[in-house]
């Protein structure tokens, strides 16, 4: 959010994060940041809050992560929490990337602990931040427009491996570069061209284009 000059002092932290933004009847949103100033805790002025938590990976200490989201009802009292996993251990990857190797899992518990739903997101190049080495020659140099795009999701049932539901994008390039040296130009500008969305259990399926 914007702050004018005249707040900035009392608005922002050391570090220059947002403290808290005060809404017109005098409630406020709160942020709280870890020791990497990422933030850790929002308590929202209905009384509830947010926590989140981060892990390192790879070789830097910078390479961070979330693992970890939780809600609480009355900001103390947990409502439930979403726990994230990834494919790789490092999100820094110098390769041409399969995709069906780079995801993240999204499992949600409530506050007994009870699984109540998991889904995984599947992304070309890595869920997270990547490099791709981009050869204009070879058609794997397209994983570098890509990366981050997710390609498929799929949402299971409570015991986390009956899949009930999977969507499948696809993505085509409208053109290549025209100014590059080489016999094939890599793609750019990317677009989805179709959706599918499958039932498992019943076999529906349902495309857009």
């Amino acid at each position: 959010p914007w702050i004018s000059s005249g707040h900035a002092s009392n608005r922002l932290t050391g570090g220059g994060k947002i403290k808290d933004v005060e809404l017109p009847d005098g409630r406020k949103y709160k942020f709280f940041y870890n020791s990497y100033t990422e933030l850790a805790r929002v308590e929202i002025p209905t009384g509830g809050a947010i926590e989140y938590d981060y892990e390192t990976v790879g070789n830097f200490s910078l390479e961070r992560r979330i693992i970890e989201r939780r809600i609480y009802s009355n900001g103390s009292t947990l409502d439930s929490k979403t726990i994230y996993e990834y494919s790789d251990s490092s999100p820094y990857v110098v390769v041409n990337i399969i995709p069906s190797e780079r995801w993240t899992k999204v499992k949600l518990y409530d506050n007994q602990n009870d699984l109540k739903s998991v889904s995984k997101h599947y992304f070309w190049g890595c869920s997270e931040y990547c490099q791709v080495t981009n050869n204009p020659a070879d058609p794997q140099s397209a994983y570098k427009l890509l990366t981050g795009q997710q390609f498929k999701s799929e949402v299971f049932d409570s015991n986390g491996t009956t899949v009930l539901r999977r969507s499948e994008t696809s993505r085509e390039a409208r053109r290549r570069l025209s100014w590059t040296n080489g016999v094939n130009p890599p793609y750019v500008d990317y677009r989805v061209t179709q959706v599918v969305s499958t039932l498992t259990d019943s076999g529906q399926v349902s495309k857009v284009t």
